[in-house]
């Protein structure tokens, strides 16, 4: 698939495999939503955190997360 879209300072793009969240994804946008001044790093780190946390049953399925906050726009 494609998509074009164009960002801004203070977006931020999340990329996720599908161990991330198998049915509800709704509680990433509120993370997201809710994230303050932190860093990539830091929100990344924080998603796959959660994501550990809410996993249920016994799903074991790799978390990878990568987060991109847009600092400038060329």
């Amino acid at each position: 698939d494609k998509a074009t879209i164009k960002l801004k300072k203070g977006d931020i793009l999340l990329m996720m495999s599908d161990g991330v969240s198998s049915d509800n994804y709704d509680w990433i946008c509120e993370e997201l939503a809710a994230w303050g001044d932190g860093t990539a790093q830091e929100l990344s780190e924080h998603i796959g955190t959660q994501a550990k946390r809410r996993r249920q049953g016994l799903h074991d399925d790799d978390i990878t997360v990568l987060a991109v906050i847009m600092d400038k726009v060329f």
